[in-house]
């Protein structure tokens, strides 16, 4: 913005306006003036910094503003003023309100024309857009031109302006019956605008009175005219400093606070109020009257060191208790003041509350916390995964191999070894099913069967590990069969016994206690409790129990609580809850330090007639024989062994071998098969998903059984169920009677 004219002209103008109008009219003025537009203006404290003009920068003679800007405020004060000449009416007025008791005073001893050419020397210094010139003095008239620089634009507002303000400086010099017009205006072709002024000449007694009053006061006007201006600008600049303190501390955020040399308070800002005190209500109390008690050391060290001399400014972070008793978090400088004899005098502290800061800090470090926990999981799941993928390839050959030679081989010592090597693998299969549990969501495999069966089952695969610890088994006689997802359900019951067996590693009286009973109602439940004697989980551990990859085994035994030999993935009961909400039951666990844990979990029941299931031991019925079925499979000691068991009887299947997804082309292409056991992960260009679509174009009914725990198989193969009837699903790993009966139940199906 253009510096064209000193603020100062303004100031007598809004005040007019105040007080006739009100700061209703001032603001009316602004805004008619402002517009829509802002107007910037340099900061006079740093001039680099631009802000919107405000009625503060208006009324300080400090700011300048551009001629653009002076139009529209003077071409408003019509909105404001009435009448018909309301520019006029309104400098008229303004020349009084700007004028100082000292002025008026000088104006009624030497008359309209001293001051008329003191007003033509404030023009020079506060006004760059004319120049004013007296062409004409009398005793009774004189002739005044403005003469405006090239450029400036000049509005008939501006005139009426102009004309009034050099009327109301007549008015108030004592010259009477006043008489004014503009005899020349620049909007008519005239190089300048001119106003003629005539007045009542004073009696010669008057004259002859005011020209001794001149001589006899001269030396003691000007010495008054000196000291009341020095005055004027003392107070003026004590004004400004205390208008600008009051400013700062009473609309700052932070707690301004001055305190003497023994840490009293002295002053206490407004943002005192914040904190439910009154500013005065401080006033000689201790300044650690709100610190909370384990920050008053650090307070207490700052203002003895500032008492010795050895330090000036310290910079501390506190609390706060406010007097409802809310804690806030500061960040405070304070800064002492010495006296000329070096001793401490004040401390002047500015404290910040940072306690939202610190608040989105840790929001902020927790959302980077859970973000990178994020990835983590993320790509553990992918690893975990793959992992998974390739060991349940070696699992199902181990189980399968283990359990033919169980049943096949005759010596008892063999037998038994392969037994445990069947009964171990399985304990493997738990836990790949832990890892792609915690990549991938598995589709649920529900059956009929009694969950007192399946504990018994779990006992029995862990014997070894519960060989010294004491086993209670409570079974109610009226539990419910569920439907469920038998691996899930098994699965979970490992994970929570395995826990229990680790929190007994150094109990001298180890006891699991577990208990079965049914629940009536309108929902029937099937309540399950295992309890254990051991270690028990700390009270601050006990929200992060199912969180993946929590653990408190291993590297994170702090106290000692397990055997050194433990250790602990943090992913069994995650799945546990994970596999317990799949089959809308609920789970929780009690625990208490150094006294036990107890695990209890809410299965609804079947509904189903209460009937015994089939023994895993015992093989299904057999639903077709001589069949031709293809294995595509490209682990050859996999499909070695399922062709064994299906190539014997009972069912006598005639069995042809693939390994790639080319191979298994040929074969379909050449012979018509009754059922397709076809593995999803192939080498070559083909996987097991191309086969399923050619084959599924040429027959839509065939059966086909995917072999496969690849996870993103696992992850699609709901939907593809519900799209056909004739396709099934079995997880890698699994038990040869687990295979044998899924290949006859989908040949059941076809049949039917």
């Amino acid at each position: 913005m253009d510096k064209d004219i000193c603020c100062l002209n303004f100031k007598g103008l809004f005040g007019y306006i105040e007080k006739r109008f009100g700061t209703e009219g001032v603001d009316a003025m602004l805004r008619h003036a402002m517009g829509d537009r802002t107007w910037l203006i340099p900061n006079k404290n740093n001039p680099a910094s631009l802000e919107p003009v405000t009625l503060t920068h208006l009324t300080d003679e400090a700011y300048w503003v551009s001629n653009a800007l002076s139009l529209a405020l003077l071409g408003a004060i019509k909105k404001v003023v009435p009448g018909p000449h309301p520019e006029q009416r309104a400098g008229e007025a303004a020349v009084l309100e700007n004028l100082s008791k000292r002025d008026l005073f000088f104006a009624r001893v030497f008359g309209p024309m001293a001051v008329a050419k003191r007003a033509a020397r404030i023009n020079a210094k506060f006004n760059r857009t004319k120049d004013v010139a007296i062409v004409r003095v009398a005793r009774d008239s004189a002739v005044v031109q403005l003469h405006y620089k090239p450029g400036v634009r000049v509005t008939r507002e501006v005139c009426h302006w102009n004309l009034g303000v050099y009327m109301g400086v007549a008015k108030l010099s004592g010259a009477r019956l006043l008489q004014a017009r503009e005899t020349k205006c620049v909007h008519e072709g005239h190089g300048c605008c001119e106003f003629e002024f005539n007045w009542q000449v004073p009696g010669f007694l008057s004259r002859f009175y005011r020209m001794g009053l001149r001589f006899l006061t001269k030396d003691l006007i000007a010495e008054y005219e000196k000291t009341v201006e020095d005055r004027d600008r003392l107070i003026e600049r004590l004004t400004e400093s205390e208008t600008l303190f009051k400013r700062i501390t009473g609309h700052t955020s932070a707690l301004v606070s001055i305190h003497d040399d023994q840490g009293r308070y002295v002053y206490a800002g407004q943002s005192h109020i914040r904190m439910g005190y009154r500013p005065g209500e401080l006033i000689g109390k201790s300044s650690l009257t709100m610190v909370e008690p384990e920050d008053r050391q650090a307070m207490t060290a700052a203002l003895e060191a500032a008492k010795a001399g050895r330090q000036a400014k310290a910079f501390l972070n506190y609390r706060l208790r406010d007097k409802s008793g809310r804690c806030r978090y500061y960040r405070g400088a304070f800064d002492a003041v010495f006296r000329p004899s070096g001793a401490l005098d004040q401390i002047i502290c500015v404290g910040e509350d940072i306690t939202a800061l610190r608040q989105a800090e840790s929001e902020k470090m927790a959302a980077l916390t859970e973000a990178a926990e994020s990835r983590k999981m993320a790509l553990v799941g992918q690893v975990s995964g793959k992992m998974a993928h390739d060991f349940n390839n070696i699992l199902t050959i181990i189980m399968g191999t283990a359990e033919i030679n169980a049943i096949e081989c005759n010596d008892p010592g063999a037998k038994k070894a392969f037994s445990l090597i069947f009964q171990q693998s399985r304990l493997g299969k738990t836990m790949t099913r832990n890892l792609v549990a915690f990549a991938k969501d598995q589709e649920l495999k529900e059956e009929y069967f009694f969950l007192n069966d399946k504990c018994d089952l779990v006992l029995d695969l862990l014997g070894k590990d519960l060989k010294e610890i004491e086993v209670e088994r409570h079974y109610s006689p009226d539990i419910g069969e569920i439907k469920a997802d038998p691996g899930m359900i098994e699965n979970a019951l490992v994970n929570i016994i395995q826990n229990a067996i680790h929190a007994l590693s150094r109990v001298a009286h180890p006891r699991i206690a577990i208990s079965i009973r049914g629940e009536a109602g309108d929902s029937p439940r099937v309540c399950l409790e295992i309890e254990d004697n051991g270690c028990g989980i700390p009270e601050r551990f006990q929200e992060r129990i199912f969180d993946p990859s929590f653990t408190l085994k291993g590297s994170r035994d702090k106290s000692g609580a397990y055997a050194p030999e433990i250790k602990g993935t943090g992913y069994g009961m995650a799945n546990v809850k994970k596999y317990v909400e799949q089959h809308k039951g609920r789970v929780s666990v009690w625990s208490k330090d150094d006294s036990g844990t107890r695990v209890t979990i809410e299965l609804p029941t079947s509904g189903h007639s209460p009937c015994r299931c089939i023994a895993e031991e015992e093989p299904a019925e057999i639903c077709a024989s001589e069949k031709r079925i293809l294995i595509v499979e490209d682990e050859e000691a996999i499909s070695r062994i399922h062709r064994s068991l299906l190539s014997n009887s009972p069912g006598r299947h005639m069995v042809d071998i693939a390994e790639t997804g080319d191979a298994a082309l040929s074969l379909l292409d050449s012979h018509r098969y009754d059922l397709v056991s076809l593995d999803y992960v192939l080498p070559g260009n083909l996987d097991g998903m191309d086969l399923y679509t050619h084959i599924r174009k040429s027959d839509p009914d065939i059966p086909i059984l995917f072999v496969s725990g690849n996870l993103e198989f696992i992850a699609s193969v709901k939907e593809l169920k519900q799209k056909d009837s004739c396709m099934a699903h079995l997880s890698k790993p699994f038990t040869n009677l687990e295979y044998f009966n899924a290949v006859n139940r989908l040949m059941a199906e076809d049949a039917a």
